[in-house]
């Protein structure tokens, strides 16, 4: 069994902490069943292409957002991350600069 970390201390892999937002997020919803939870679940670790695209596309358009947002077009925050972000395995096709 997976026990959270104590505050501020980090999770041992990403697919704990998404196991951990996703069982709080489900525990806190009165209509979400066993089953939904463990379809919820098994999605974590193997993601269908369209989900992987979804959250892609999901992710690009909240950024976008957020930089729409910033002085400037966010210009440097949008450089800032690029830079954080490209040394990561990420494999995107529709990913550009």
């Amino acid at each position: 069994m997976f026990r959270a970390p104590p505050p501020y201390a980090p999770f041992p892999s990403f697919p704990c902490f998404a196991l951990f937002v996703q069982a709080r997020l489900l525990s806190a919803s009165p209509t979400a069943t066993a089953r939904a939870r463990e379809r919820s679940f098994g999605n974590i670790h193997r993601p269908s292409e369209a989900q992987r695209r979804d959250f892609f596309a999901l992710t690009r358009r909240w950024l976008d957002r957020l930089f729409d947002a910033c002085p400037g077009g966010g210009a440097a925050l949008r450089d800032e991350l690029h830079g954080l972000l490209a040394p990561l395995p990420v494999d995107d096709p529709q990913s550009g600069p």
